[in-house]
């Protein structure tokens, strides 16, 4: 008797929308008896994810519908669902943002989590749900997007890491030029989740999770292939932004604002961002062009670089001389005072960076070694 009165006391929902939205969310209770609790009963996984998918579909023909539910699909993203329920509302909120162009932009940062997600298959199925998306122009390549699909890359999976650099140089890099130019110094400090520069400390918010700053090689196969796709001018830029936007922040040069603290550790988020940044101005893939200079060369390597150059085009030849010329007067009055500088308040304060600005020197340097005292404004101790 009991047990009828139990059975009786289930509620009953007033339609089928409703009857298949507390399937999807799990969300099934018996009413209050005589002042007992509610009791939670728990809704099989494949049942939560068919009503997910009858909801999607609701919503296709309905966009009021889609607009109501829209959060509820997001909800479902969450990492303690089970991965056939985030899986199915994954592919429900694609078909949505394909249907109703911008509804889905907001829940985007809850999208991308996915591509940190520990499971293969759905971190693979989100890869290739939101490069579509991208592909399709439904999502733009923009904000917290960037710095979590770069991460991608040096994803553990070899098929994830190959589609996504194949994405990158057949879809986006041809389609917005100078795209890691414009991210390149805001991915530094996003991948080593560094908010002390207010310039850059937007890329870092809210990435906490997709923070590489424990994962030195992962961040290195990231820049390296950054910087296979920058041409001459990009490369210039981005060491350009470098110096003038980064490393002079800790220099007090014109007083217009606080210079920012030395971090004390290699190990802190900013540490991780000075060492990243001193490695990558020493390495040859960022090295500003300096062919035809000649400067620190012996004579038999530049006639070997003048007979390589004898059937090129007269005009491009002399491009390659500018371009040369003026990263090397860049390098004189710009890059070498600034590391100068930089590495003189580091010894005054015993910074841990001393030995990583002194490489970053010694390797810029290293073509120029007739030169040294000329770039060196008479520091003995460099030269």
């Amino acid at each position: 008797e009991s047990g009828k009165k139990n059975v009786s006391c289930f509620s009953k929902p007033e339609s089928t929308y409703t009857n298949i939205h507390v399937l999807a969310t799990d969300s099934v209770f018996s009413d209050i008896m005589s002042g007992n609790p509610k009791q939670h009963f728990r809704i099989p996984v494949p049942v939560r994810a068919q009503a997910i998918i009858c909801l999607g579909k609701i919503c296709l023909k309905n966009e009021k519908q889609a607009k109501n539910l829209a959060d509820v699909f997001a909800l479902l993203l969450r990492h303690f669902e089970p991965v056939v329920v985030r899986n199915n509302a994954f592919v429900v909120l694609y078909d949505l943002c394909v249907q109703y162009t911008g509804l889905v932009d907001p829940r985007l940062p809850m999208m991308t989590r996915a591509l940190n997600d520990k499971i293969r298959f759905y971190r693979h199925q989100a890869m290739m749900v939101i490069s579509s998306l991208m592909a399709e122009d439904y999502v733009k390549f923009r904000g917290q997007t960037v710095y979590r699909y770069l991460t991608v890359l040096a994803d553990e999976n070899e098929e994830i890491r190959s589609f996504v650099e194949s994405f990158f140089t057949r879809i986006l890099i041809p389609r917005q030029h100078g795209l890691f130019a414009d991210v390149f110094v805001k991915t530094i400090c996003a991948l080593n989740c560094w908010k002390g520069h207010p310039l850059y400390a937007n890329a870092a918010h809210n990435n906490r999770e997709f923070s590489l700053q424990e994962l030195t090689v992962k961040r290195e196969r990231i820049y390296r292939f950054m910087m296979e796709h920058l041409d001459e001018s990009a490369k210039f830029k981005v060491v350009n932004e470098i110096m003038t936007r980064l490393l002079t922040r800790f220099l007090d040069e014109d007083g217009a604002a606080r210079p920012l603290p030395l971090p004390q550790t290699e190990e802190e988020s900013g540490g991780r961002v000075l060492t990243d940044v001193f490695c990558l101005l020493s390495c040859r893939e960022l090295r500003l062009h300096m062919k035809s200079v000649g400067g620190g060369r012996d004579i038999a390597e530049q006639q070997r670089a003048r007979g390589s150059d004898e059937n090129e085009d007269p005009n491009l030849q002399g491009e390659r001389r500018d371009a040369a010329e003026k990263s090397k007067k860049y390098m004189q009055e710009t890059m070498i005072p600034t590391l100068l500088q930089l590495r003189n308040l580091m010894q005054s304060e015993t910074s841990p960076f001393v030995y990583h600005i002194n490489n970053c020197l010694r390797e810029l340097l290293r073509d120029f070694k007739d030169e040294i005292a000329t770039f060196c404004n008479g520091d003995d101790q460099l030269a």
